[in-house]
């Protein structure tokens, strides 16, 4: 006997709401008929959250409230994934970047730094890499009260892990202008872009030996933050941070000198800057193998025409391990990021 067709339908029906039970929707333009009863606020979705969520966000601006001190927060166990049209049934669908999913802090006078959040994502506490922040444009926070972390703030043993986002703008008068950490996140093919702060431009982790965990930090894209001290990174007697298949390109302090970083791990065990690129020498850190030290007169930047390229002999970099032989998501990530995709 057939089973009948509406059964068949209502069973398909069924396993299709299963299967994504765990989904909370968030989409600020409900009048475009797509994710009909989803949130339109991002942190009432985080607030609902329970471990094993995913939160799926449509593209649109999001600001986390209205005072300064407000801030998006993360959540053990749930994966916030942004780039979202809005109505995909299917994560692999999304397109972070048609889809600008963006995090900002700019939450008072549109333009005027002076009243934007102090951190646009902040977690106090303990977070493993089930924490999931991907395919986000975090910006124009201003951590100006001295606390670090104008883009993202985690401390107290938050470790989660941040993928495929782009942190932009963001500045702090203290450490770490897009990212200011205690602890190991997991940090991958992200862009961190015209960030600003006094020491650590991109990414601070200061000396803190109460706190444990390595932070790593793989394809990623660093270009034109600024700091008097590490205008990448600044990582300040950390047991480990591994540095792996990333560009680091005209990061500079105040008066226009390249100082890409400020790697401290004394006390601890090595660190490590493997298979990346810099445009500066100085790379204080107990393992560096593969870095590529490259010229350019190219307006717009590294890898545009190869010939303009010198590689450093005396790090003992053989020509034919240029970048037009790293993996493909790092020229995927180098060629988007700095030609404007966002």
């Amino acid at each position: 006997m057939r089973t009948p067709r509406i059964l068949i339908t209502i069973l398909s029906l069924v396993i299709s709401v299963y299967s994504y039970a765990g989904v909370i929707y968030v989409d600020k333009d409900m009048s475009d008929g797509f994710w009909q009863g989803s949130y339109t606020d991002l942190s009432d979705a985080i607030a609902a959250a329970q471990s094993g969520d995913e939160i799926w966000v449509a593209s649109g601006t999001y600001t986390p409230g209205y005072s300064r001190e407000d801030s998006f927060s993360l959540k053990e166990g749930v994966k916030i994934y942004g780039g979202f049209y809005g109505g995909e049934m299917n994560r692999s669908d999304r397109d972070v970047r048609r889809n600008a999913t963006v995090l900002s802090g700019d939450i008072g006078i549109t333009g005027d730094r002076s009243d934007n959040s102090y951190h646009v994502i902040s977690h106090r506490g303990a977070l493993t890499a089930a924490a999931v922040l991907d395919g986000f444009v975090i910006r124009d926070g201003n951590a100006d009260n001295g606390t670090g972390g104008g883009g993202m703030l985690l401390e107290n043993g938050a470790s989660p892990r941040i993928a495929n986002c782009r942190f932009v703008n963001n500045t702090t008068t203290a450490g770490g202008g897009a990212i200011h950490l205690s602890n190991g996140p997991l940090i991958e093919a992200c862009l961190f872009e015209s960030n600003s702060a006094a020491y650590g431009g991109a990414i601070c982790s200061p000396e803190d030996r109460t706190q444990n965990g390595d932070a790593s930090i793989s394809r990623s894209t660093f270009v034109l933050n600024t700091a008097l001290s590490g205008s990448a990174l600044f990582i300040d007697k950390r047991e480990t941070v591994r540095i792996d298949s990333s560009i680091f390109w005209l990061n500079m302090n105040g008066s226009g000198t390249v100082n890409t970083f400020s790697l401290n791990t004394t006390g601890g065990s090595a660190s490590s800057v493997d298979r990346s690129a810099t445009d500066d020498s100085r790379i204080y850190a107990s393992s560096v193998s593969n870095i590529i030290y490259y010229t350019s007169s190219e307006a717009d930047g590294p890898f545009v025409n190869t010939a303009d390229y010198r590689i450093d002999n005396n790090h003992g970099i053989p020509r034919d391990y240029g970048w037009y032989y790293t993996p493909t998501p790092l020229v995927l990530n180098i060629k988007i990021f700095l030609e404007g995709a966002f």
